[in-house]
C-alpha cells in the first residue's frame, strides 16, 4: 500500500516534504519545500520548514535566508527569530543570536527556548532572571497591539542592537560603566545574509 494514498488523490508537495523531513531527508525535503514555495510564496511557516531543511542539509546561509524571508511575511511570528537565532548562533554570530533570541522572547514569553537560546550563548543568570521577570507580566498578544512596558522595552532594545538590551536589563551598571560624557557605542549592523 503506498505511503501517501488518501481517497484517490496524490499527496501534496507540502506533505511529501513533510514525510521526507520526518525521514530526515534534509535536500528532498528542502527541493519540495522550495517547490511549495514557489507555488505559494507569502506561506511563513513553509519558510520555517525550508530553513529547517536547509540548516540541516549545512547550507546556514540560505537557512538564514529562508528564516528571514519568514519574518518578512509574519512579523509578529515568534518562531522564525527562534530558528533565525538558532542558525545565527551555529554561525557565530552571537550578539545577532541573542537580539533574534530576544525577539522571539517578547512575542511570544512564554516559550521556553528562546530563554534556552540565550543561557546557551552563556547570558548571566541575573540577565535572565530580569528578563524573565521582566515579560512575566499578562502581556496581550503582539497582534492584537497594546504591549505592556516590559514587553516593548525588550522589542524596542532588541529590534535597535544587543547594548539596548544590557541598558534595559541593567541601565544603572550601564552608566556606571561609561563616564557621562562618552556615548555607548552600537555594535557594526550587517545587511542581508550571510554564508557562515
Amino acid at each position: 500500500m503506498p505511503l501517501f494514498k488518501r481517497k484517490g488523490r496524490e499527496p501534496s508537495v507540502i506533505s511529501r516534504a513533510d514525510c521526507a523531513r520526518d525521514a530526515r531527508q534534509w535536500e528532498i525535503a528542502a527541493d519540495l519545500y522550495r517547490v511549495a514555495l514557489d507555488r505559494n510564496p507569502n506561506n511563513s511557516p513553509i519558510w520555517v520548514q525550508y530553513g529547517h531543511a536547509l540548516k540541516e542539509s549545512g547550507h546556514l546561509g540560505a537557512a538564514e535566508g529562508a528564516y528571514r524571508t519568514a519574518i518578512a511575511y509574519n512579523p509578529v511570528a515568534a518562531e522564525p527569530y527562534l530558528q533565525l537565532g538558532h542558525v545565527l548562533k551555529m554561525c557565530g554570530r552571537r550578539d545577532e543570536a541573542q537580539t533574534a533570541y530576544l525577539q522571539a522572547l517578547a512575542l511570544q514569553p512564554s516559550m521556553p527556548e528562546p530563554l534556552h537560546g540565550l543561557n546557551s550563548l552563556s547570558w548571566p543568570e541575573q540577565q535572565t532572571a530580569q528578563l524573565t521577570a521582566m515579560l512575566a507580566h499578562d502581556l496581550p498578544d503582539p497582534k492584537l497591539g497594546c504591549p505592556q512596558p516590559g514587553r516593548r522595552a525588550v522589542e524596542d532594545a532588541a529590534s535597535s542592537d544587543i547594548a539596548g538590551v544590557h541598558r534595559v536589563l541593567a541601565p544603572e551598571r550601564r552608566q556606571a560603566e561609561a563616564p557621562a560624557d562618552t556615548e555607548i557605542p552600537k555594535p557594526a549592523r550587517t545587511e542581508g545574509a550571510h554564508a557562515c
